[in-house]
């Protein structure tokens, strides 16, 4: 997927309760209750 949004110039939203891939974000933004309760921007894989 990483290489499909690179190639196109598009984003890909994905939504899981997996913390294997953390690793493989640019951003994670964390929902509780309805709400946003942590962004975290990380260091783009460029």
């Amino acid at each position: 997927m990483q290489t499909l949004a690179k190639e196109q110039g598009c984003t890909i939203l994905l939504v899981t309760n997996d913390n294997r891939i953390l690793d493989l974000a640019d951003r994670i933004v964390q929902i509780e209750d309805s709400k946003l309760t942590n962004h975290e921007v990380l260091s783009a894989a460029v």
